[in-house]
C-alpha cells in the first residue's frame, strides 16, 4: 500500500519536469522572426533558411535551383556590400571606406562636391562654386576677382590692380601701377615712371618738358634730333601754342594723352615724318597748320571735334590717309590742297560733315581713290 502512494505522488513531478517540445522556441512564431537575421530558436538556421519560416509571407519565393538566392535563375546573387554603412552599395559608392563620400550618380568625379554645386564634375581638380565663384581653379579668398576667371590671384598681384607684382612699382596700392592715371601735382608717382605728373608754368622746349602734364605757356619742338616724342608721355594740355617743326630725324609723331591746345598747332617741315597720330586731341582753340611734311603718309586726329580758327593741310606730297572723323566745326577758313597722293573724296567727306566759318579751298588732291 505504501508503494502505491509513493508512485502516485511521483506522477505530477514527472509531468511538470519532463522538458517537452511544447515549450521549445520556434522560428517564425513571432512577427519579424523571418527577417531579423537572428537565430531565434537556436538551431543554427536564420530567417527563411529555417523550416519554422516555411510558409511565411516573407519567404514565399522558392529557391528551386538551391543557389541560396531565393530565385530559380541558376546564378547566385552576390550579397550587397556597404563597408562604411552609408546606405550606398560599394559598387555605387565613390569610396566605400568613407561615409562622407556619396554615390557616383550624385558626384561623378567623387571629389565630395555634388554635381549641381561642382565647377566641373568631370574632374576633381575643380571644386565647389561656393568656394570658387568663377571656377578658375583659384579659391575665392585667393582670387582678385572671383567673378572673372581671367583675373589675377593675390599671390601674383597682391593689390589686385591687374599688374603682376613683378611689374608693379607698389604692389600694396591698387591705384599705383604702370599706365595708371596720374593725379596732378600730388607728389605721388601713380604710373610708375619715377616721377609725378606736374603743372609746368611758362614756356617750355621739348628737352625740358618730360613729366609736364599741363604747360601753361607754349611748347616748342623745333630742330631736335628726336625720332619720336617719347618725352611727352604725360602731356595732357598746352595752354599756349604747340610748334613741331624742322625736326630732321623725326619719323613718328604721337602724343597719346594730349587732349587740348589753347593756342595754335603747327606741324611743318619734318622731312622724315611718316605718321602723325594725335587721337586723344579734342580741341584746338587757334589755327591748325599741317604742311610741307614731304614723307608724311598718314595723319590721324580722330577725336578732334573743333578748331577755333583756320585749318590748313597743304603740300604733304606723300599723304594718302587723312582721318578727321569727329571734326564738326572749323571757326574760319579751311584749305586742304596740293596733297598729290590724297584722294579728293576723303577731303570732300571732311568738308561735308563740318560747319566752316570761312572760305573753303580743296584742290589738287590728285591721289587715286579706293
Amino acid at each position: 500500500m505504501r508503494l502505491v502512494v509513493i508512485w502516485l505522488l511521483m506522477i505530477p513531478l514527472a509531468v511538470g519536469c519532463g522538458g517537452g517540445d511544447e515549450d521549445k522556441l520556434t522560428e517564425g512564431t513571432s512577427a519579424g522572426d523571418c527577417t531579423d537575421r537572428a537565430d531565434n530558436d537556436g538551431d543554427g538556421l536564420f530567417d527563411c533558411d529555417d523550416d519554422g519560416c516555411s510558409g511565411s509571407p516573407d519567404c514565399t519565393e522558392v529557391d528551386s535551383d538551391a543557389d541560396a538566392d531565393a530565385d530559380d535563375t541558376g546564378e547566385a546573387v552576390a550579397p550587397i556590400v556597404d563597408d562604411d554603412d552609408d546606405g550606398i552599395a560599394e559598387a555605387d559608392d565613390c569610396d566605400d571606406d568613407d561615409a562622407a563620400l556619396g554615390a557616383i550618380t550624385d558626384d561623378t568625379d567623387c571629389d565630395g562636391v555634388v554635381t549641381a554645386a561642382d565647377c566641373d564634375d568631370t574632374t576633381a581638380d575643380l571644386g565647389s562654386v561656393w568656394d570658387d565663384g568663377d571656377c578658375d581653379g583659384t579659391l575665392t579668398v585667393d582670387d582678385c576677382d572671383d567673378g572673372d576667371a581671367s583675373s589675377e590671384t593675390v599671390a601674383t598681384d597682391a593689390d589686385c590692380d591687374g599688374t603682376l607684382t613683378a611689374d608693379d612699382c607698389d604692389d600694396g596700392d591698387s591705384t599705383i601701377f604702370p599706365d595708371a592715371t596720374e593725379v596732378l601735382d600730388d607728389g605721388i608717382d601713380q604710373d610708375c615712371n619715377d616721377h609725378d605728373a606736374i603743372t609746368c608754368v611758362g614756356d617750355y622746349d621739348y628737352a625740358d618738358a618730360e613729366h609736364c602734364a599741363i604747360i601753361t605757356g607754349t611748347l616748342t619742338v623745333v630742330s631736335t634730333g628726336a625720332e619720336t616724342l617719347d618725352l611727352l608721355h604725360t602731356l595732357r594740355e598746352v595752354r599756349g601754342d604747340l610748334t613741331i617743326g624742322f625736326n630732321t630725324a623725326l619719323t613718328s609723331l604721337s602724343i597719346d594723352s594730349l587732349t587740348d591746345i589753347d593756342g595754335f598747332l603747327y606741324i611743318i617741315y619734318n622731312d622724315l615724318l611718316t605718321s602723325l597720330s594725335l587721337d586723344s586731341l579734342t580741341d584746338i582753340a587757334g589755327y591748325t597748320n599741317i604742311r610741307d611734311n614731304s614723307t608724311l603718309t598718314s595723319a590721324s586726329l580722330d577725336s578732334l571735334m573743333g578748331i577755333g580758327e583756320e585749318l590748313y593741310i597743304r603740300d604733304n606730297a606723300a599723304l594718302t590717309s587723312l582721318s578727321l572723323d569727329s571734326l564738326i566745326e572749323v571757326g574760319a577758313d579751311l584749305d586742304i590742297s596740293d596733297n598729290a597722293s590724297l584722294c579728293q573724296d576723303i577731303v570732300d567727306d571732311v568738308v561735308e560733315e563740318c560747319t566752316i566759318g570761312g572760305s573753303v579751298v580743296t584742290e589738287s588732291n590728285t591721289g587715286s581713290c579706293p
